[in-house]
C-alpha cells in the first residue's frame, strides 16, 4: 500500500489471494485513492466461480485471468489495458481530441 500513496500506475496485476490482505481488499482500498480510480486492474487467481469473477468487478477491477494461465495472454491483455488506461487518463486531463472524419 505504501507504493500507492507515493506513486501512480497505469496498470496493476493483483493474486486475490494474498498474504496480509486479499486482492480485492487491495483493489477496494486503492480505488478510493484518487490518483488510483483511473489505472486499470488485473486479477490472476486459481479460483474459477462467478462469485469471484463478479466481486472482481464490483471492486473496481478491469479483467480476470484464471490460473494456469497461457503467459502471452497476460501479456496481451496487460498490453491492452496500459494503452486503454493511457487514452484514459488522457480523456479525464482533457488531453485527448477526437480524430476528425475524412
Amino acid at each position: 500500500m505504501e507504493l500507492l500513496v507515493e506513486n501512480t500506475f497505469d496498470l496493476v496485476i493483483l493474486d486475490v489471494r494474498m498474504e496480509e490482505m486479499s486482492g480485492f481488499e487491495f483493489c477496494t482500498a486503492m480505488r478510493k485513492m484518487p490518483q488510483h480510480s483511473h489505472g486499470h486492474v488485473i486479477f490472476v487467481s486459481g479460483l474459477n466461480d462467478f462469485q469471484s469473477k463478479l466481486l472482481s468487478t464490483q471492486v473496481g477491477g478491469n479483467e480476470f485471468i484464471v490460473k494456469p494461465f497461457a503467459p502471452m495472454e497476460l501479456a496481451l491483455k496487460a498490453l491492452l489495458h496500459m494503452v486503454a488506461s493511457q487514452l484514459d487518463q488522457q480523456v479525464v486531463q482533457g488531453e485527448w481530441e477526437q480524430p476528425k472524419a475524412g
